[in-house]
């Protein structure tokens, strides 16, 4: 052998005793030749077992994945990667890669672990690094956690969880350049109970007592603080709680528990769930005693309610025998019918079996009948009859018979039959009463009948129906049944209790339109015909008239052709009324005379009648004015209470607007009115002002409140100062004969002093005017008539 390929086995040799028992550990010196010879000596062992197989999911020996390794020396991966190795001596499963000299070179292998979710797994692993000579660069990779340093059976310990299903994965890798020496193993102990990877839960399973069925409590014990959950066979979850600080639970069903449900209930701790604990629903407790009702005769039926799902069974009370038996439904309801025979008043008794056939109290019920019969049927009577006969549908039946207060008694025979011997006769319309009462005293709805006649109906009575009506009415025999035809069309109706009939039409129909009516009453023979014809009690239109004022003497317009009109005056000023006639003629136009004039807002009323009598509705008119509308209003003044005004026609409306301040009313029957002020107002402030009646109204006029006229006091010849009262703070202009302007203020309180040029003189006029808020005053003016003595 070559002294290259000797050391290089001497080094694989003595990587490969850092893996084996601790009698091979104890040699200090690692080339020794102590520990080569040991090393060589067990190169043909056979206790170093190497493992092919995985047949273990948590293997960290096994099931590796090798998909980079290359070396330039064409070194295969199988003499530098061992897999599934027992250490001799030892259960000391591993994989490792150990090599000397395999030139460049680059190598990994994972080992992948599938770890499933909600489970909480504790690793615990032997690795080892050696670097034993050259340049080589080796890692293991704990699933993200890298160990590079040198390390001979060190322990690496991990625990890892997860909610869902996860992949933990081991590297081994290197990149090694020529003649470098390299160990990297990684395997469990399998003497240690902690070595390798244990799978646990991360929360335990809950400890649940058999619940009982009917309840809705589920019990047990679990870890403080956790949930419960409990689901039903179907996977429905039907109920959660806490775990309290005791261990306990109990959790509240939103259902009622069923016997032999199954049931799994599961403890969550945050996002962890245990394994369910599957339990049974039991039931150790004997059932409520059913609550039935009475056997009907007839039915046969038991009915009433028991526990839910239970079997109730049913004997004779005397000889014990069973008669029937029938499930409840899962509402608790019971409802089947007794197999055997059953007479009146027999007895039974009924017990309940629960579905774990758990009994209940027994009851006693019996056979009744409480089921009336069907009512009688009654032949046909009319009022030459003295019998009354018919059927009670069952034998042996009391029968009464009403006619009015008169009371007849008999009983049917084995078939149902009755046959009544009245001995006297009833008039037609006489109401029939008839019940029976079965063996049991039931007694039956009444039949009702009524006594016939085979006597032909009356005709009945038809009211006027004219062109405007919409419905038809009159009087037959009472519930008769009414048959109207007219202009092809027909109507039927129904006569009430008080023989009173009213049909509806579909149309109007035109005056002199023909029709008849027939009755069918008791007896069903229709009566003869009534015919009757269609009247005109259409009103005319009501006139239109012309306009009218108050020159006019003659009043004209349209109406019916050939009516009568009639005509009132009612005069505004007088109150009189004055009433007038004439006849339209055959084109409809109106005229009529009425004598002289009316005043001007003096009211008419006309309305046409007829040659049948009908009158119009009333046409409502009014005598206008013949004179243009126009409203004059005095100037107001800033010293004015009172406003007046004149309008040009009596009775007219006006409207005075100062500022914001409205007045309105009417006119007196000469156009004047007055209007109080709410106070005087101020020089300047806009009026507006207007009038209307029913057939005019003006334009709106403007204006402004004056200031007063000046009040001058008394000024003689010679004087030179003129005094007065004006507004307050107003400007008082002076002229002596239409001269030169003087001016002056006025003080607060009105008064105004101003001094002329020259002296006044007998015979000169003076003007006197004020202006405030830019409106001048009417002027005042005051004659010099004395001289100063």
């Amino acid at each position: 052998m070559k002294k290259t390929a000797i050391l290089a086995t001497i080094t694989s040799l003595f990587l490969l005793a850092m893996i084996t028992s601790q009698e091979t550990k104890a040699a200090t010196d690692p080339v020794s030749e102590t520990a080569i010879e040991y090393l060589l000596s067990k190169l043909n062992d056979p206790q170093l077992v190497l493992n092919t197989k995985a047949d273990d999911e948590f293997d960290v020996s096994t099931g590796w994945s090798t998909p980079d390794y290359e070396s330039d020396l064409n070194i295969p991966v199988d003499k530098i990667f061992l897999t599934g190795a027992t250490r001799p001596g030892t259960n000391i499963h591993f994989a490792s890669v150990n090599f000397a000299n395999i030139g460049n070179a680059h190598f990994s292998s994972s080992r992948t672990f599938h770890l499933k979710g909600n489970k909480v797994y504790h690793l615990k692993f032997i690795y080892g690094i050696k670097l034993a000579q050259g340049e080589a660069n080796g890692t293991i990779d704990f699933n993200g956690t890298k160990k590079t340093l040198e390390a001979s059976d060190e322990i690496y310990e991990e625990t890892v969880s997860s909610p869902t299903d996860t992949d933990y994965v081991i590297t081994m890798s290197f990149e090694a350049k020529p003649n470098s020496s390299l160990f990297l193993m990684v395997g469990y102990d399998g003497d240690d109970p902690d070595g390798g990877i244990h799978e646990s839960k991360p929360v335990e399973a809950p400890t649940v007592k058999a619940p009982e069925a009917h309840s809705q409590l589920v019990e047990g014990t679990g870890e403080p603080g956790n949930t419960i959950k409990v689901s039903d066979s179907q996977q429905q979850e039907i109920g959660e709680d806490t775990v309290d600080s005791a261990g306990n639970f109990t959790v509240m069903t939103d259902r009622e528990l069923r016997y032999n449900e199954h049931l799994s209930v599961v403890q969550l701790k945050g996002e962890y769930t245990s394994d369910p604990t599957e339990v049974t629903v039991v039931d150790t407790k004997n059932p409520e005693a059913p609550v039935l009702n009475d056997v009907e005769l007839e039915d046969k039926r038991v009915t009433g309610t028991a526990e839910p799902l239970s079997m109730v069974k049913v004997t004779d009370a005397g000889t014990g025998e069973e008669v029937g038996s029938g499930k409840a439904n899962e509402e608790g309801i019971v409802d089947f019918e007794l197999t055997a025979g059953i007479e009146l008043y027999q007895q039974f008794q009924a017990i309940a079996f629960d579905e774990a056939n758990n009994p209940s109290e027994p009851i006693t019920i019996k056979v009744v009948d409480t089921i009336p019969p069907a009512a009688p049927t009654v032949d046909d009577i009319y009022d030459t009859d003295t019998h009354l006969t018919g059927n009670t549908h069952e034998g042996h039946c009391h029968v009464t018979a009403m006619f009015g207060k008169q009371s007849f008694d008999i009983d049917s025979n084995d078939k149902g039959e009755f046959d009544f011997d009245l001995k006297e006769t009833f008039a037609a319309g006489t109401t029939v009463s008839v019940t029976a009462k079965d063996p049991a005293g039931n007694p039956s709805e009444a039949t009702i009948k009524t006594v016939g006649t085979r006597k032909q109906t009356e005709p009945p009575s038809v009211d006027n129906i004219g062109d405007k009506d919409t419905k038809l009415s009159g009087t037959a025999e009472k519930n008769a049944l009414i048959h109207v035809t007219i202009n092809n069309d027909n109507y039927d109706s129904q006569a009430g209790e008080d023989g009173h009939f009213s049909i509806p039409l579909n149309s109007k129909y035109a005056a002199g339109t023909t029709g008849t009516a027939t009755a069918t009453g008791i007896s069903g023979i229709e009566s003869k015909e009534t015919k009757f014809t269609v009247i005109d009690n259409t009103p005319p239109e009501k006139p239109v008239l012309d306009k009218v004022i108050d020159t006019d003497n003659e009043i004209k317009g349209k109406s019916e052709a050939g009516s009568h009109i009639y005509l009132s005056i009612k005069d505004k000023i007088t109150g009189d009324i004055r009433n007038f006639e004439n006849d339209a003629t055959s084109e409809g136009d109106v005229k009529i005379s009425i004598e002289e004039p009316a005043s001007a807002g003096s009211t008419i009323e006309c309305y046409a009648e007829d040659a049948q009598g009908n009158r119009s509705d009333i046409t409502y008119s009014k005598i206008l004015s013949s004179k243009e509308l126009d409203l004059t209003l005095q100037d107001i003044t800033t010293q004015d209470c009172v406003a007046q005004g004149d309008i040009s026609r009596a009775f007219a409306n006006y409207k005075v607007q100062i500022f914001n301040r409205v007045y309105s009313g009417q006119a007196d029957n000469r156009g004047h009115f007055e209007i109080s002020l709410d106070h005087r107002y101020e020089a300047g402030a806009d009026i507006e002002y207007s009038a209307s009646d029913e057939e005019d109204e003006t334009e709106i006029h403007d204006a402004k409140v004056l200031p007063r006229t000046p009040t001058v006091d008394n000024i003689t010849s010679g004087q030179k100062i003129i005094t007065g009262l004006v507004d307050p703070d107003a400007t008082v202009a002076i002229q002596v004969n239409n001269g030169n302007q003087e001016t002056s203020p006025s003080k607060p309180d009105g008064s105004f002093e101003c001094t002329l040029p020259a002296p006044v003189k007998f015979g000169d006029t003076i003007k006197v005017t004020q202006e405030k808020n830019g409106v001048i005053s009417r002027e005042a003016f005051i004659y010099i008539g004395s001289r100063k003595k």
